[in-house]
């Protein structure tokens, strides 16, 4: 129960009604009373918040490739990464809770609207650590470009790492869509390792992207 300290017009402490009197360095002030929540943790919002963990987990390592993939593709203040969060639970998350997968031909780390390769496949030998990427695209069209530059992340699910190759930062042959290759260099400690890849494509000037396409199967290198 509250108790008026200096009549109608001053300060109480304690509650009344909905209302919390109380005072701070003797100054008196009122506050609403916290309403109670009777079931915080419902059915629906457990497993809302345990798909939206799911999907920030296994997106976390590929934020270096979203942040280059999505950034024309948000609507307003959104970012990137919170762009390709909200996509993968809509699209790219099966199962039930608590056992949820990924249906990795739905995962993006690239969106818009350039055309993305038709097809795509690795070339490499066991003994070597350098990968290469085959992508099989038309080169010319309105949506496409020969100069397109290629984005691939490769995901090692075993060791929750991923390596980006994008543009200067791939040192061996020129990773355009003309080209139609591109090549990784793959850690030592990956062999034997499941991996998922994923590429896409993004123009010269960085303000357009493709869809991109992940390999149909995880591989063992």
């Amino acid at each position: 129960m509250g108790q008026i300290k200096k009549g109608i017009l001053g300060g109480f402490s304690g509650t009344v009604g909905t209302v919390v009197g109380a005072n701070w360095k003797g100054i008196s002030y009122m506050r609403s009373r916290p309403q109670k929540i009777k079931n915080p943790r419902t059915k629906a919002q457990t497993e809302q918040r345990a798909k939206l963990k799911f999907a920030i987990d296994y997106l976390k390592p590929l934020h270096e490739a979203i942040q280059i993939g999505w950034k024309n593709a948000v609507v307003g203040k959104q970012s990137p990464f919170n762009a390709a969060v909200s996509h993968m639970m809509k699209n790219a998350i099966t199962g039930t809770y608590p056992n949820y997968e990924i249906d990795h031909s739905k995962l993006l780390i690239s969106k818009g609207y350039l055309l993305p390769p038709a097809e795509a496949f690795v070339a490499f030998k066991t003994s070597d650590p350098l990968k290469c990427f085959n992508y099989i695209s038309i080169t010319n069209g309105t949506t496409a470009n020969p100069k397109d530059i290629a984005l691939v992340a490769v995901y090692n699910s075993d060791k929750k790492e991923v390596i980006v190759a994008f543009g200067r930062r791939i040192p061996f042959g020129d990773p355009r869509r003309e080209t139609r290759r591109s090549f990784i260099r793959f850690p030592e400690n990956w062999e034997n390792d499941y991996v998922h890849a994923y590429i896409g494509f993004i123009s010269e000037d960085g303000k357009q992207a493709s869809n991109s396409k992940n390999f149909t199967d995880p591989y063992i290198y």
